[in-house]
């Protein structure tokens, strides 16, 4: 047994070191701003697909200094990352409807991601518009930067790295769905 985990652990290290395509990992939601969400008394909202989403940014993000690159769990497109995740912290607020006459546009701007040597980072911007029956009433940009403890190994690094992609969204849409202009247009 003890052989056959260094032969998993080696072939994994490998597979780290020669640089590859890795999927990401799939968005949980912030259950600390879902209940802020919900105390905040908001009517419902749909999440409209930008087709014009940053493709540069969009379809894979290559992990710093590691060889990697990471890919969407989400058909291989960060722009629906973004668009998926927003829309699953807006259903557990119970605040997503398709039948909405307000929607919310976000296009993913950047989308950097370190594993760093001792402190990995993501950078990740996105601009969100609001729009009412149509009409725009709200367009702003967000950007947020995320970090945590790494190390110069990239079996430790990469995995780190994967991890904390979800949290780096997290903030994205925290920032976005918690901003009082956001929450004054949405009010009921």
């Amino acid at each position: 047994m003890k052989y056959i985990k260094q032969v998993v652990f080696g072939v994994g290290l490998i597979f780290i070191m020669t640089g590859c395509s890795i999927k990401g990992i799939e968005f949980t939601p912030n259950f600390n701003s879902i209940n802020d969400l919900k105390d905040g008394n908001l009517k419902s909202v749909n999440v409209k697909k930008n087709k014009l989403g940053n493709i540069e940014a969009g379809n894979s993000i290559s992990l710093g200094r590691a060889t990697n690159t990471m890919t969407s769990p989400y058909g291989g497109s960060f722009q629906e990352y973004l668009e998926i995740s927003l829309k699953e912290e807006l259903l557990q607020a119970s605040l997503y409807s398709e039948n909405s006459n307000i929607e919310i546009i976000p296009k993913l701007l950047n989308n950097t991601l370190d594993t760093g040597l001792s402190v990995g980072t993501a950078e990740l911007s996105a601009n969100f518009i609001i729009e009412i029956e149509k009409k725009e009433v709200f367009n702003k940009t967000y950007t947020i930067k995320h970090e945590w403890e790494s190390s110069f190994a990239a079996a430790t690094a990469v995995p780190t790295t994967l991890d904390n992609y979800p949290i780096a969204i997290q903030k994205l849409i925290d920032t976005f769905l918690l901003d009082m202009d956001v929450q004054k247009i949405l009010k009921k």
